[in-house]
């Protein structure tokens, strides 16, 4: 069974309009749970009621208004934006707890030129938006051929919002972990705050590893930063390596930021 769960910023947060531009970006993390509670529910159903090996996909998935950029005034840019693409990297951890195996969202090319609601923009200057940069950033992560392993975040911070009638905050981390099929233990964190870093303690729960490893962000420099073709890289992976030590990795994951981190198993 297939399902859109959209955030519609009018039907969920009652909104004809942004306030302003951080409340573009508040909007959209706080429609995620709501967004991943509907495919919880009816995955739930598929369940109860369905016939064995019954599944639920999700055939589209996004935040906006539904109209031509109605009420976005504020701040236009926040479906190619890094707001945007936090959403969608919140979507695809939690889709992927639900045992989701199919999901889309997003068109590829945008009808008209400049960036748009698209993973490349338009004609004739396309660019890659921090959507598809975080998607290029996830592809081993999804399609690692092993399975999600259970992940939590203790202490979760909120981030405070204006009072909406989907609450006054949401949790700043998201997160998934992975092990593939050569061993490899991967850890997706997504921090949805505009303004603060979040340091953390990575416990690996006896996971035993090669100490180094592997690490990939995207950022931008404000949740607002996006790609054109005057700032084709203004949002890119940055690739590192750390070294870990016994059960747990310290970490600082950025604002506004993707983060992927990758644990070699320790050779035999």
């Amino acid at each position: 069974m297939a399902i859109h769960p959209y955030t519609n910023f009018q039907r969920d947060l009652k909104a004809t309009s942004f306030p302003d531009k951080r409340a573009g970006h508040d909007y959209q993390m706080l429609g995620d749970a709501a967004a991943a509670k509907m495919v919880s529910d009816l995955t739930a159903l598929v369940q109860k009621h369905g016939k064995e090996g019954a599944y639920v996909a999700v055939s589209e998935c996004g935040a906006l208004f539904f109209g031509k950029n109605q009420g976005a005034e504020e701040y236009r840019e926040y479906s190619y934006a890094m707001s945007h693409a936090l959403y969608m990297a919140s979507q695809w951890a939690r889709f992927a707890d639900l045992g989701v195996r199919w999901t889309t969202g997003n068109g590829l090319i945008g009808e008209k030129p400049g960036p748009s609601r698209t993973l490349f923009g338009g004609a004739p200057s396309f660019v890659r938006t921090p959507d598809a940069i975080v998607r290029e950033q996830l592809s081993g992560f999804f399609h690692g051929g092993g399975h999600v392993v259970a992940s939590e975040v203790k202490s979760n911070a909120e981030v405070s919002t204006r009072e909406t009638p989907l609450g006054s905050s949401y949790e700043t981390l998201v997160t998934n972990a992975t092990v593939d099929k050569n061993g490899t233990l991967s850890v997706l964190v997504v921090n949805r705050s505009p303004d603060d870093d979040v340091k953390s303690r990575v416990d690996l729960g006896g996971f035993r590893h090669a100490g180094s490893v592997d690490v990939s962000a995207v950022a931008g420099r404000s949740y607002d930063d996006f790609n054109d073709d005057e700032r084709p890289d203004a949002v890119t992976i940055k690739k590192s390596r750390a070294t870990a030590k016994g059960d747990s990795l310290n970490w600082t994951f950025p604002a506004h930021s993707v983060t992927l981190l990758r644990f070699s198993p320790e050779s035999n």
